[in-house]
């Protein structure tokens, strides 16, 4: 049941032949998808669907339209807080530390050693600065001792 139709795409018009295997294919995917119930004669009608060309509003509203995904869960923004660095140092530690004791090379488990550490520096200072903003100044920091003389005052 080979369909040809005539359909028309940006103001062209198509001959499109539609072979049963490119049907079975699109079938195949869909049910893929989820569509089980989806038969032949649905792909059918959905390929033949004359359509008039969509006026140059519609295609500004589909193009302003965001695409809605239900499936798609939202988005959880991640978080570096000070504290999941520590952990993540606490790790690290452990790691070079299992390695220096049990490696027979000093060397090299100091080398690797070293270059973990400055492969995380740039965390390890990222996490001073977070732990800088996050101190509290108390008001001790405003008052500062006066200033003592040795006894040579001008008074």
């Amino acid at each position: 049941m080979d369909m040809v139709f005539y359909g028309r795409l940006w103001g062209i018009t198509l001959e499109v032949n539609f072979l049963p295997e490119v049907r079975q294919n699109i079938l195949d995917l869909a049910h893929d998808l989820g569509f089980e119930d989806l038969n032949e004669s649905d792909v059918l009608d959905l390929l033949a669907a004359d359509r008039e060309p969509l006026s140059y509003e519609e295609l500004i509203q589909l193009q302003a339209e965001p695409a809605i995904d239900e499936d798609t869960e939202p988005v959880v923004s991640k978080q570096l807080t000070s504290k999941i660095m520590s952990s993540a140092f606490s790790y690290f530690e452990q790691g070079i530390n299992i390695l220096l004791e049990n490696d027979p090379d000093v060397e090299r488990s100091a080398n690797v050693s070293r270059g973990i550490n400055s492969a995380i520096s740039c965390y390890k200072s990222l996490k001073e600065e977070i732990d800088k903003k996050a101190r509290q100044t108390t008001l001790d920091n405003f008052f500062k001792p006066p200033a003592q003389n040795d006894g040579d005052s001008d008074l």
